[in-house]
């Protein structure tokens, strides 16, 4: 890995491409081992780097982590016209992947635009829960005329939300308007407060550190719960 971060010790590291349904290849790295799987999307930088040092954080804790590089982001490949919009299938490829290595159970963990892929995807493909780290709402097309707004009502599954009152980039009353359509039961919402950070940077490096732990340690009891 070339992201000028270790992993903790002991945490197994791999990277390599996984194959796309329409042969697009997704720069693509696990982290640890084992039944409980996490796949983790990306914002619209850093790719797989951006989550590297918390997908370490959880599989130091046990969990069998995957990120990829996004279609057309990264070292993944980017094919012409609509094709490069397919996100919610390649969700599916990394999730299966997952379970060909193991993973029993998954949780889709996005981060700004990746948690508006995992809302999408969340509602098309089979996990057993859904994360989005102050999700960003403009319209990205996510494959087969699927967005986050057309999505929200088909999520099945419990889903974490995060927002914070501050954050320009997932303004918090479009987020509750979003979720209002949700279907009932399905949304776990948590109010972050100011300065706590956009995406990953509630969890990877928050405006205050002191800010930072407690919601880790709640997306954490999160993901055991979804993956007991």
């Amino acid at each position: 890995m070339d992201c000028g971060q270790v992993a903790p010790a002991g945490v197994k590291v791999r990277e390599f491409l996984l194959a796309a349904t329409d042969g697009v290849r997704l720069n693509a790295v696990t982290l640890g081992s084992g039944p409980r799987g996490v796949v983790m999307l990306h914002q619209t930088d850093d790719g797989v780097c951006g989550w590297f040092e918390y997908g370490g954080i959880l599989a130091h804790n046990g969990f069998h982590v995957l990120l990829f590089d996004r279609r057309c982001s990264g070292k993944s490949t980017c094919p012409v016209g609509d094709r490069g919009s397919r996100h919610a299938a390649d969700v599916q490829t990394a999730v299966t992947e997952l379970r060909k290595q193991g993973a029993k159970k998954v949780v889709v963990v996005g981060a700004s635009l990746g948690g508006s892929v995992a809302i999408g995807a969340c509602s098309a493909v089979q996990v057993d829960g859904c994360v989005a780290l102050s999700p960003a709402l403009f319209e990205f097309p996510l494959g087969e005329g699927l967005t986050a707004q057309k999505a929200i009502g088909r999520v099945g599954v419990p889903l974490l939300v995060a927002d914070a009152p501050d954050d320009r980039s997932s303004p918090l009353a479009e987020v509750r308007e979003l979720l209002r359509r949700a279907r009932p039961g399905v949304v776990q919402f948590v109010p972050l407060p100011a300065a706590a950070g956009h995406g990953w940077d509630t969890v990877n490096d928050a405006t205050d550190p002191s800010l930072r732990s407690p919601f880790s340690a709640q997306l954490i009891r999160f993901l055991n719960s979804r993956l007991a």
